[in-house]
């Protein structure tokens, strides 16, 4: 898994990625996200900068995050 560099000379690692599609409705048939000839797998929830994000915008995943850490730091 290898780097990738871009035309501004960026350099991105393809096997690092994740495709996230934000919607409301329920997804039924998942898209072929690709890039530098690599699949990027689609997830429903990723965490970007300390933050879950979920596909359909709820913050159900962050809310038990931070109420787990809350847990763990009291016990």
């Amino acid at each position: 898994m290898g780097e990738c560099v871009v035309e501004n000379e960026m350099k991105i690692a393809p096997g690092k990625c994740k495709a996230i599609r934000f919607t409301r409705d329920s997804v039924k048939n998942p898209m072929g996200y690709s890039f530098c000839d690599q699949k990027i797998p689609e997830k429903t929830s990723c965490k970007y900068l300390g933050t879950i994000i979920r596909s359909n915008l709820d913050w159900l995943d962050q809310v038990n995050y931070i109420a787990q850490k809350a847990w763990k730091a009291l016990q």
